[in-house]
């Protein structure tokens, strides 16, 4: 992105030196150019080893959005319990979608609290598994459940069958 944006000031340093000479006759000098060109490629470099050195300690959160679902057919359907696992890793102020994993669980007895264990510890292992494999791959990183799996499911509306 940073490198788009360098690129994008270059293109419009070029543009208005060709639009003064062209309009009023006011050249520049290729030296002072290549010279305004150079300052912003070394300011650039600078500043990429700067967030290299001094950078913050990565931080990853890990988000869960779960819901039930009700049948598309209510007398042969099954009710189904949804969820979806998001990885976004947080950097000075700004974040994005690292993984996403979605997971599915159709009620398959009668009785509606074994239902909300079973969801419970998918949910619960899905995270773990996340939160795992984060931290293997970058062991510097902070990682940070932001909602546990029981309280996910806390938020969720009672089961009746």
């Amino acid at each position: 992105m940073r490198t788009a944006r360098l690129g994008l000031i270059l293109l419009v340093v070029l543009l208005i030196a060709l639009f003064l000479w062209r309009e009023t006759g006011v050249r520049l000098h290729p030296a002072w150019l290549g010279l305004a060109i150079g300052s912003a490629l070394l300011g650039w470099v600078l500043l990429r080893l700067v967030n290299h050195w001094i950078a913050p300690p990565r931080s990853y959160h890990i988000e869960s959005h779960v819901a039930f679902t009700d049948p598309v057919i209510p007398m042969f359907g099954r009710r189904k319990f949804r969820a979806e696992i998001l990885v976004r890793e947080i950097n000075k102020g700004r974040d994005h979608v690292v993984n996403r994993r979605k997971l599915s669980l159709t009620l398959r007895s009668q009785d509606p609290a074994q239902f909300r264990r079973e969801c419970l510890e998918l949910l619960a292992r899905a995270q773990e598994e996340e939160r795992a494999a984060v931290a293997r791959a970058h062991p510097q990183a902070e990682v940070k459940v932001v909602t546990p799996a029981a309280e996910a499911l806390r938020q969720l509306p009672a089961i009746d069958i």
